[in-house]
């Protein structure tokens, strides 16, 4: 008992210690596939929720990972895919921004975001709510999950790995799908 009072003493003497905010607000948004290994294997890219950025690390030694980079994306990152193949010599990390409503294209030899995939209504109403997963049936075609409208868009890339949303879009009859993978030539 006496132990627990000093501890409780000693306490309430010292003064309070402001600690730098880190992230942002939680909003619990849903990761699915935050991290993703390069098509070489040597960098691992993982999603920070709460910072809205994009880490990599270099993996090329696994018993000593180091950070390569921080890049800003957007807000609430919950889900990593590498685009197969290269663009150029260039690597691509598609990364899915839950609350944000969009896709950031980050190129591994820039170490920045190279285009932001969004889609709007006339009125500026997003049409690619609360996307969560992503995975690549090719180089040229990705699939990503909406988890508001309970659907998926097709993404279509070119050979300058520019992305687009397809017309097309697959309904889901689950509440908010987030998974997804492609095997042998199926979405699932």
């Amino acid at each position: 008992l006496v132990p627990v009072a000093l501890v409780a003493l000693i306490a309430a003497q010292c003064p309070p210690v402001d600690r730098p905010g880190s992230g942002a607000q939680l909003y619990l948004s849903p990761q699915s596939n935050p991290m993703a290994l390069s098509n070489d294997g040597t960098r691992l890219y993982v999603a920070n929720t709460t910072s809205g950025t994009l880490t990599m690390l270099d993996v090329s030694n696994p018993f000593q990972p180091s950070e390569v980079a921080e890049i800003k994306v957007g807000h609430d990152p919950v889900g990593v895919a590498v685009r197969p193949g290269l663009v150029n010599g260039d690597e691509l990390i598609f990364v899915v921004n839950h609350i944000s409503d969009s896709i950031s294209v980050v190129s591994r030899r820039r170490l920045a975001v190279v285009q932001t995939i969004q889609a709007l209504d006339a009125e500026g109403v997003t049409q690619t709510d609360e996307p969560v997963g992503i995975a690549f049936a090719s180089p040229s075609r990705a699939f990503v999950t909406l988890d508001h409208p309970n659907q998926v868009i097709v993404l279509d890339v070119d050979a300058q790995g520019r992305a687009t949303i397809a017309e097309q879009r697959i309904p889901i009859t689950a509440q908010a799908p987030r998974g997804l993978t492609v095997e042998g030539g199926k979405l699932y």
